[in-house]
């Protein structure tokens, strides 16, 4: 009996111990998943900030350039008077149904088509303004494809990663000493070319990385690189520890 008795609580106490281990890995594994998930959001939020900022260069540079002119042969209308061109019509033959209305129905049409001609002036306003917007997307996309072609370190300010990234993950409580890059493709091999002189995140640490410039149509492989030196230790502590 005491035997049999010393056996199971051998058995339960091992089973508790069991229970608590893996309470404990579940919860880091959870810390661990919400870390990721910060510092990925965090990442995004450093990508979108930069094509924000490109797009507010282009209207700066847009915005004090001439206003465009929608005079023809652009205009959609270019008859001052609707009426005139009606009237030609119908004298050239081009138009025979005018020649079958009695005067007094002619000058009714007339009365009717020169009261609309706010219509028309409406129309036109339509016209330049999308004629105006096309012409401005034009501009953006040849700006962007411009800028497509200048190499990451004129695109981005030396320091700006590093000081963005330091306030973004403060917003989210992580105070925690970070190492940063910009690693891109030089000969066929990766190459560091800004961020932390002393990155090395070594075989131990995988570093979270995310792809820049994403919405270009020809992607080039600069890709944002951030890792934590006490990384390991990061996954049993609380974020604001």
């Amino acid at each position: 009996m005491i035997y049999t008795l010393i056996l199971v609580m051998t058995i339960a106490t091992a089973a508790m111990i069991w229970v608590q281990l893996m309470t404990i890995n579940h919860m880091a594994e959870l810390q661990q998943h919400n870390f990721d998930g910060q510092i990925n959001r965090t990442l995004d939020e450093v990508v979108d900030l930069i094509d924000q900022v490109e797009v507010a260069q282009f209207n700066i540079i847009d915005s004090s350039q001439a206003d465009i002119d929608f005079t023809s042969p652009l205009d959609l209308y270019p008859n001052t008077d609707p009426t005139g061109s009606l009237n030609r019509l119908g004298q050239s033959g081009e138009l025979t149904t005018i020649s079958r209305f009695s005067t007094s129905d002619r000058q009714s049409i007339h009365n009717r088509i020169k009261s609309s001609s706010f219509q028309i002036s409406s129309f036109q306003t339509t016209y330049d303004k999308r004629t105006y917007d096309k012409i401005r997307n034009l501009r953006y996309r040849v700006y962007m494809e411009e800028r497509a072609e200048l190499p990451v370190t004129l695109r981005i300010p030396p320091g700006w990663f590093g000081s963005v990234l330091d306030t973004l993950l403060r917003r989210k409580n992580i105070i925690k000493d970070f190492k940063y890059t910009v690693q891109t493709e030089v000969d066929g091999k990766n190459a560091y070319i800004m961020g932390n002189d002393d990155y090395n995140p070594g075989k131990k640490i995988q570093p979270y990385k995310k792809l820049l410039f994403p919405g270009e149509d020809q992607l080039k492989p600069n890709f944002l690189c951030i890792y934590f030196p006490n990384q390991e230790a990061i996954s049993l502590n609380p974020l604001h520890s």
